[in-house]
C-alpha cells in the first residue's frame, strides 16, 4: 500500500501495478533502492482500462523522460561524508563563480557532518555569507557518477522536505572535488558536476596536499640520503596533524630509519600528548555523570553529554619555575577543539597526580591559537580542574592510619538538592579545607537509630588501603572506602577514594594532619577535587578525635575531623534526610574505652554500666 498512490495489485522485480481506487485507474511504478536510506521511482499516468490491464502492458507506457522522484527515509542514521574537512571551496549559482574570498568547509565532531562557511563575493550578486551544516545520509555510484544525498541545516530551512538535497561529485585529484547540488528535494536537474542549480570546486588544505606529495615522492624516490634530507626540511617547516600516515609511509620505505629522521630531535614542530595520559587510553571523571576522556597521541575526546575533540596543535613551554614548580608532572598545550560543528582553539594543562590519577584544566575557546594560553586568557590558579581516574584504578595506602572517634556529624535532612547543603559557589567558607559538591542522593526517612549512630572511623586497620566506619545500629550494612592516591597542594591534601556508590575526592588540611592538630576539617564530594576559586557543595563533613593506633585501643592524641552527612548519608547512614535545616548531630559526653570483646564496648560509672553493640560501616 502506497498511501498517496493506491493499492499494489501486482509486482514483478522492480515494477509495481498500482490501482487508484478513488479514480478507478491504474499506473505502473518502477522503483529502485539506491541506498537503504534512498528510494527513487518513475511512474506512468493513471490509465483507465477495462478490464484490468496487465503489468507488462501498462509499464510499457512509461516514458524515458518521466520525472524521477526520490524518497528519503525519515530518521535515517547518517553516514561518513565522502570528503573530509578542512577544505576550501568556490561556488556558483550560475551567475559567476564566488572565489574571492574563498569559502571553507570545517570538520565536525561527527564524520557525517561538514560545516560549510559560505563567503560573499562583491562581484557575485547571488553570493552570501552564511553557515550551513551538511549531514551526509547516503552515497552510491551509477556508471561513472557518484551520488550523495544530504540534509542541510540552515537558518532559512522551514520543513524537512526543504532540507534534503541531492549531489553528484567527481574527484579530480587526490585532494580536490567538483560537486553539483540540486535545486530542491526532487533531485532533478543534475546534468553534470558543471551544470546544476549550484556547483562547487572543493580542495583540501595544503596540509593534506602535502601528505599526498610526500606519498608520491616516496613512491618515486629510492635515494635514501636525498629523501631523508628533504623530508626533514618539509617536516620542520610545516605543522603536520596527520603524522600517523606519514610514519606508516616511512616504515614502508625506510623501516630502519623511520623513527630517527622523521623529525629532528630538537624540533618543536611535532605535537603529541604525554605518554602518561595516552598509555591508559581511557579515563573517567569523578563527576556524577561519569565523563570520559579518550586519549591517543594526537587526539583527545571528552565525552559527557556532548563530545568534544581536541587535536594537539602545539606544546607550550613551562619556563617559570616559581609558577610551575612541578614541571615534570605538568604539561601545557594549545589544541584545536571541535564540538559538533563548532571549531576553535583551547589551552589545556595536564597534572599527573599518580600513574592512574590525572587532572585537566581547560580554557575558554578562542578563534586564534596564538594567544589562547597567554596569562591574560588562561590562569592556572583560577581555571577549574577536572579530576580523572582510570576505570579500574589500583589502590594506595590511606594516609593517617589509626582509629578515630566521631565527635560530630554535619548532615542535611530531607533535601534532594545539593545546593541546600552549604549554599552555592562563591559563598564564604569557615575553613579553607571545606569544599562543595554537585550531587547528593536523597534517601528514605531514616529510623531513630541512624541519627548519630556512626561512632568510629578506622583507617587502614583491616588493610592499609581501606577506610571503614562503625555504627551502633545493628541493622546497618558494612561499607568502606578504597584509597587510590593523595597529593598536597598549597597546604591542602587531596585524597581520591571510592565506594560501591561512586568515586570521591576527600579534602583536609595537610599541615594540621602532619602536626597532630586537635582539629582537622575533612570533607568529601562526588565531583572533581575543588580549589578555593571553584568550590562545590559539601557532600559530607565530620569531626573526629584520634584515640588509638589500629592495634591499640588505648587513648591517644585527639584531633577533629568533620564530615557533611550528604555523602555520609549516601554511603553510611543512607537515610539522613528528615528535616529541611542543616545542623550538627553531636555525640555528647566523655567515654572511657576498655577492651572486653572484639565487638563490645563498655562504659562504666559508679552507678550504671552500659553496653553498646558496634558494627562497622562506611560512609
Amino acid at each position: 500500500m502506497m498511501t498517496s498512490k493506491g493499492r499494489c495489485i501486482e509486482t514483478k522485480d522492480d515494477k509495481f501495478l498500482i490501482q487508484d481506487t478513488e479514480d478507478n485507474c491504474y499506473r505502473c511504478i518502477v522503483m529502485h533502492m539506491k541506498h537503504p536510506n534512498v528510494l527513487q521511482y518513475k511512474e506512468t499516468y493513471c490509465i483507465t482500462e477495462t478490464p484490468k490491464p496487465t503489468l507488462p502492458y501498462i509499464c510499457s507506457e512509461l516514458r524515458s523522460d518521466a520525472i524521477l522522484i526520490s524518497l528519503f527515509r525519515t530518521g535515517a542514521a547518517p553516514m561518513p561524508c565522502p570528503f573530509k574537512g578542512p577544505l576550501e571551496f568556490t561556488y556558483s549559482h550560475g551567475e559567476g563563480e564566488c572565489k574571492s574570498p574563498l569559502s571553507a568547509a570545517e570538520t565536525c565532531t561527527q564524520e557525517s557532518r561538514l560545516l560549510l562557511r559560505y563567503q560573499a563575493c562583491a562581484n557575485v550578486l547571488s553570493s552570501e555569507s552564511v553557515d550551513v551544516e551538511l549531514e551526509c545520509l547516503a552515497t552510491w555510484k551509477e556508471s561513472s557518477t557518484h551520488n550523495l544525498v544530504a540534509r542541510l541545516h540552515a537558518p532559512r530551512k522551514t520543513s524537512d522536505e526543504d532540507s534534503y538535497r541531492c549531489f553528484i561529485y567527481e574527484q579530480t585529484s587526490n585532494n580536490s572535488w567538483n560537486l553539483a547540488q540540486s535545486e530542491d528535494a526532487s533531485c532533478t536537474g543534475l546534468i553534470s558536476v558543471k551544470e546544476a542549480a549550484k556547483t562547487f570546486k572543493m580542495k583540501q588544505i595544503e596540509l593534506i596536499n602535502f601528505v599526498w606529495i610526500i606519498e608520491k615522492f616516496l613512491e618515486e624516490t629510492l635515494n635514501e640520503t636525498s629523501t631523508e634530507f628533504k623530508i626533514v626540511i618539509f617536516c620542520h617547516k610545516m605543522k603536520l596533524i596527520m603524522l600517523s600516515r606519514i610514519v606508516n609511509l616511512f616504515q614502508k620505505y625506510f623501516p630502519n630509519k623511520a623513527s630517527s629522521f622523521f623529525v629532528p630531535e630538537n624540533s618543536t614542530e611535532r605535537c603529541s600528548y604525554p605518554s602518561w595520559v595516552v598509555d591508559n587510553k581511557l579515563w573517567v571523571a569523578l563527576d556524577p555523570i561519569g565523563s570520559r576522556l579518550q586519549a591517543s597521541p594526537y587526539n583527545l575526546t571528552i565525552v559527557n553529554r556532548q563530545e568534544t575533540r581536541l587535536v594537539c596543535h602545539s606544546v607550550v613551554p613551562l619556563n617559570d619555575r616559581h609558577e610551575h614548580p612541578d614541571r615534570e608532572n605538568q604539561v601545557q598545550y594549545v589544541a584545536k577543539a571541535t564540538l559538533d560543528c563548532t571549531n576553535g582553539y583551547v589551552c589545556l594543562m595536564f597534572h599527573r597526580r599518580d600513574s592512574h590519577i590525572i587532572e585537566l584544566q581547560l580554557s575558554e575557546w578562542s578563534q586564534q591559537p596564538d594567544d589562547v594560553c597567554n596569562s591574560s586568557t588562561f590562569n592556572s590558579h583560577s581555571t577549574p580542574y577536572t579530576t580523572f581516574i582510570t576505570p579500574d584504578p589500583i589502590t594506595r595506602q590511606c594516609p593517617n592510619l589509626g582509629r578515630y572517634e566521631i565527635v560530630s556529624v554535619l548532615h542535611n535532612h530531607n533535601s534532594d538538592k545539593a545546593e541546600d547543603i552549604l549554599g552555592v559557589d562563591g559563598e564564604p567558607m569557615a575553613n579553607a579545607a571545606e569544599v562543595q559538591d554537585v550531587r547528593v542522593t536523597s534517601t528514605p526517612n531514616p529510623g531513630r537509630c541512624r541519627y548519630g549512630s556512626v561512632r568510629r572511623l578506622d583507617i587502614g586497620c583491616k588493610t592499609p588501603d581501606r577506610m571503614e566506619f562503625a555504627t551502633s545500629c545493628s541493622d546497618e550494612t558494612p561499607a568502606e572506602y578504597s584509597c587510590h592516591g593523595t597529593w598536597i597542594e598549597n597546604d591542602t591534601a587531596y585524597l581520591v577514594a571510592s565506594t560501591e556508590k561512586g568515586r570521591y575526592c576527600l579534602v583536609y588540611s595537610a599541615s594540621a594532619a602532619a602536626t597532630g592538630s586537635r582539629e582537622l576539617s575533612v570533607t568529601g564530594h562526588l565531583a572533581s577535587c575543588p580549589r578555593a576559586s571553584h568550590r562545590h557543595v559539601v557532600s559530607w563533613q565530620v569531626n573526629l578525635t584520634s584515640y588509638a593506633q589500629c592495634g591499640d585501643i588505648s587513648t591517644a592524641t585527639s584531633w577533629t575531623f568533620r564530615i557533611s552527612a550528604s555523602v555520609y548519608i549516601v554511603a553510611v547512614l543512607g537515610t539522613l534526610f528528615g528535616s529541611t535545616n542543616l545542623h550538627k548531630t553531636r555525640v555528647v559526653g566523655t567515654t572511657n574505652y576498655e577492651t572486653t570483646t572484639a565487638t563490645t564496648t563498655t562504659t562504666t560509672t559508679t552507678t550504671t554500666t552500659t553496653t553498646t553493640a558496634t558494627k562497622e560501616v562506611s560512609i
